[in-house]
């Protein structure tokens, strides 16, 4: 069993749209200070409402579990391209 042309065409759509995310991958496991709140703005904001919790650490952690999940799926799904989809009769 293979790709057809409409599958092969939304898996490098998808590759793509994964490569995308090599950036935020770089942010989010470095040590920048990207994380840090801006004072001014709605993170800060929701962050003083549930003072002394911080909404802004829940949305940093939930970007970097998206990322890394992309960062480690990319390879399983360009691998469709080389792995038989199906086992030898």
């Amino acid at each position: 069993m293979s790709l057809d042309q409409k599958e092969q065409a939304a898996l490098q759509a998808m590759l793509q749209r994964l490569e995308s995310m090599k950036p935020f991958e770089a942010l989010t496991t470095s040590n920048s200070k990207a994380w840090e709140v801006a004072p001014d703005s709605s993170l800060a904001r929701d962050d003083a409402k549930i003072n002394p919790y911080h909404l802004s650490h829940l949305a940093w952690q939930a970007l970097g579990v998206g990322v890394i999940t992309c960062s480690v799926s990319a390879p399983l799904w360009s691998a469709i391209n080389t792995v038989p989809l199906v086992a030898p009769q």
